[in-house]
């Protein structure tokens, strides 16, 4: 255990135990786990770990490409079905003709709700349109709780089959880079000089996985999600290997759409 933690931050220990645990789970009991909703770093991890205890992994997240999912850890006997997800998709019912609103309100009103992020998925709109993805437990919690957006009244409405495509489109390039230092890495990205980068990680304008970092130095790993403010968010794709002057080729992928 010691020694796989060294190979995760400081900040995912935590989330590496539970993930142990999860997978000891499904060893002494042999029946399937599922997880709440996981970004794509917490998956790799959750991942990586299932893969150590011989176990298998599937993942589902309502919609086609979706970002957030959940996880079902299961042994070999076991064939996972869309069922197993426990995953209710809703639409969002509310005066169009009047408002128009964003992926941020919507957001910002689920949390101010009191719901635990980790039990909703993505947020998906398509055009005035907005489908949301929750764990079928907290459905009628949902429906009580989660009523207004702002001082828009909204009404939700169980879609029984989802059609919307969560819009994760990556354009993938190949940069190359010193370190794997977060500094260095968004200053290529970003198309900005080191200094410029480290200012906008210093001056909180820089996301690591979904939480805010003021650390230049923090390592970036496969998986990572960086959103960098008026620059877009890039994932960690691929590392592949270093070129003649040591430098890291580095493959990620800008979010598009």
């Amino acid at each position: 255990m010691e020694q796989l933690l060294q190979h995760f931050r400081e900040s995912e220990k935590a989330f590496v135990e539970e993930c142990h645990h999860w997978a000891n789970e499904v060893d002494e009991q042999y029946i399937p786990k599922l997880t709440s909703f996981l970004n794509p770093r917490e998956r790799y991890i959750l991942k990586t770990i299932v893969a150590q205890h011989g176990l298998l992994y599937a993942s589902e997240g309502g919609f086609e490409g979706a970002e957030n999912k959940r996880v079902l850890i299961y042994p070999s006997y076991h064939e996972p079905t869309v069922e197993d997800f426990d995953i209710v998709v809703f639409e969002l019912r509310y005066p169009t003709k009047f408002v128009q609103l964003t992926h941020r309100e919507v957001y910002g009103a689920l949390m101010n709700s009191g719901i635990d992020p980790t039990r909703f998925g993505d947020i998906v709109f398509q055009g005035e349109r907005v489908q949301l993805a929750v764990a079928s437990d907290l459905q009628t919690f949902f429906k009580l709780n989660f009523t207004e957006v702002g001082r828009t009244k909204v009404l939700l409405e169980q879609v029984e089959k989802p059609y919307f495509v969560s819009q994760r489109t990556l354009e993938e390039r190949l940069i190359f880079v010193s370190s794997l230092r977060l500094d260095a890495i968004v200053s290529e990205v970003a198309n900005i000089s080191r200094q410029r980068a480290s200012k906008l990680i210093q001056g909180e304008k820089v996301k690591l996985n979904w939480t805010v970092t003021t650390s230049n130095a923090q390592t970036v790993q496969l998986e990572d999600m960086i959103s960098i403010r008026q620059h877009g968010r890039f994932y960690i794709l691929r590392l592949e290997g270093t070129t003649k002057k040591d430098n890291i080729r580095l493959v990620v992928g800008k979010l598009t759409g």
